[in-house]
Order: C-alpha cells, then structure tokens, then sequence
C-alpha cells in the first residue's frame, strides 16, 4: 500500500490523539492500563493465535478490551466473546469484554447472548 498524502496522515493523527484523549478519560482507563497487559496470545481449540488487544487482571475477574475504529460489526462482538471463552477456560474466573470503538468514542460492554449494550 501506498502511504497516505501529508494532509491524511496529519487528520488520522488528529482523530486518533482525540479517540485515545476520550478513552483516557474514561473511569475505567486508569486502572485498565496500570494492571492491563497489552497483546496476550491466545490459542484457540484449532491451534491458531489469537490476540488481545488489552487484557486486565483484578482480583475477581479479567476484563478484554479490543479497541476498534469505524463503525461496529457484528465481527467485532464475536471476536471479543472468543477472547472472553478462551481466558474463562484458561484461568476459571469471570471475564468481561468490552469494545472500544476509538473514532466513535463508544464504550461497549460485550455480554455473551446479548447484542451488546454501552457501558
């Protein structure tokens, strides 16, 4: 692929400084990022690696957190409830996912058999 012209690459930077200035100012960011650990591989039942955006141990649970841009896809929710079922079955504590749509600065909590719903 082809870089993009100046005048793009100096809006994507824009909107992607915006997008993580609002992610940084959600209550959870905080301590996500400080107990988080960015890009955990994952192997699923077929031996493929997958891989976690942000995945965040407390005391009682984990959380995924994927972060996306663009609009939400049905994709997005799926592969979230994958990473979910995986760290469930490696570790046995309750896991929460949520989508972390940066250029829409949406925050949505991912819930197995449910559409998914804002956090």
């Amino acid at each position: 692929l082809y870089p993009l012209p100046t005048e793009l690459r100096i809006q994507a930077a824009g909107e992607l400084r915006q997008g993580l200035g609002w992610f940084l100012s959600l209550p959870q960011a905080t301590p996500w990022l400080r107990r988080g650990r960015p890009e955990i591989n994952l192997l699923n039942e077929d031996g493929k690696v997958l891989r976690t955006d942000l995945l965040v141990e407390l005391d009682k649970e984990l959380h995924v957190i994927d972060f996306k841009t663009g609009r939400p896809a049905s994709g997005h929710r799926e592969q979230v409830l994958g990473y979910m079922r995986l760290v469930a079955r490696a570790d046995g504590r309750p896991v929460r996912g949520y989508l972390a749509y940066l250029d829409l600065r949406e925050l949505q909590e991912v819930i197995p058999g449910a559409g998914g719903s804002a956090a």
